[in-house]
């Protein structure tokens, strides 16, 4: 996992350093991550609504939550749908969002030491 970072980093540096501007490096950026982000929860609350064992008002509430909440990547993540999965040992839905938040952050600080010519 460390080798995954070490590559991605210095990836990441890269495409800084070749367009030389915050502006378009951040919208390069959110048109890397949003629109499969969007995509990946529309099919996660889909899934985690139609497995929930709790009544069709909750379930569908809970999984609006679930989309909206995980959207702007800047509130942790949330990784339950009320019901869902209820009677397996892990009741998370796309447990692989957790890596999201990490990875915007870094784009952050990439561009932070980017705009100061670190």
């Amino acid at each position: 996992m460390v080798g995954f970072f070490f590559i991605s980093g210095y990836l990441v540096t890269q495409s800084y350093v070749r367009r030389d501007s915050a502006i378009i490096f951040f919208m390069h950026r959110v048109l890397r991550i949003w629109p499969a982000l969007v995509i990946a929860l529309v099919f996660s609350a889909l899934v985690g609504y139609l497995a929930s064992s709790a009544d069709q008002s909750t379930a569908l509430t809970s999984a609006k939550h679930f989309f909206w909440h995980n959207l702007p990547l800047i509130n942790g993540i949330q990784f339950q749908i009320t019901g869902a999965f209820s009677t397996h040992p892990n009741t998370s839905i796309n447990g692989s969002l957790w890596t999201l938040p990490l990875e915007v952050k870094c784009y952050l600080v990439v561009m932070a030491l980017g705009f100061f010519k670190y």
